[in-house]
């Protein structure tokens, strides 16, 4: 489900900007009210003058998002004073717009360029549906999918690094709780069989010796594995 906006609907606006999720703007309003089309330069600029939130919704917008127009003409009126406003306020410092236009004139694109900062990407329709339009849209979709695609598993190898780097850390102080004992029953086993013994406890402690010396190997390897792994940040 597509949320759907328009002029009418001021109050709802305010979080859009925020939440960074898809909508629709009708920015001329919606066949739902058609009491409220908008038709004309003069009903553009009562909405606009009117309502200050709607106005300075468009301002957010395009100070914070980069906004590419499809279908957008240098005399439509909707977003020309905002963004001639934004322009001079921010002496071209502002994100960068994009216009998709079909065999702009150079005149044209300065304007758009000098009073909008929007960039111009032009083309040259093959016919009279503009099947150039669909192929770039296309294009982008493409792009964004496999920047999605990237930004995921680039998210799911920190994530992959962060558990291997809590398991290290883990690892290393289990292996260290398990170090001291393990010295200590070498050490003191290993005494012992320097002394006469009956020949069964004499048995018992070289099991007991060996094996501790090769539980001290598997610590040793569990060490050496967890300075390998990469430490959390």
């Amino acid at each position: 489900y597509t949320r759907t906006y328009s002029h009418t609907n001021i109050s709802a606006l305010g979080n859009l900007i925020a939440e960074r999720q898809f909508f629709i703007l009708k920015a001329h309003g919606t066949l739902d009210d058609p009491e409220n089309l908008i038709f004309s330069r003069s009903d553009y600029q009562r909405v606009m003058f009117n309502s200050p939130g709607f106005r300075t919704f468009f301002s957010s917008l395009f100070a914070s998002r980069t906004v590419l127009f499809i279908g957008y003409s240098i005399s439509d009126p909707d977003f020309t004073l905002v963004l001639e406003d934004l322009a001079t306020i921010f002496k071209g410092f502002c994100p960068t717009h994009y216009a998709l236009l079909p065999e702009p004139g150079e005149i044209e694109r300065k304007i758009f360029e000098k009073r909008f900062n929007i960039e111009v990407i032009p083309y040259t329709p093959s016919n009279e549906n503009h099947p150039e339009v669909n192929g770039f849209l296309t294009a982008i979709v493409n792009v964004l999918n496999e920047e999605k695609k990237k930004q995921k598993s680039e998210e799911m190898q920190v994530l992959a690094r962060d558990r291997m780097a809590s398991l290290g850390q883990l690892v290393a102080g289990i292996a260290h709780e398990l170090n001291n004992p393990l010295t200590s029953v070498i050490g003191f086993s290993y005494l012992l069989l320097q002394k006469e013994l009956p020949a069964d406890i004499e048995a018992d402690l070289k099991i007991v010796n060996s094996e501790a010396v090769r539980t001290a190997g598997i610590v040793k390897n569990l060490l050496t594995f967890a300075r390998q792994q990469p430490r959390e940040k």
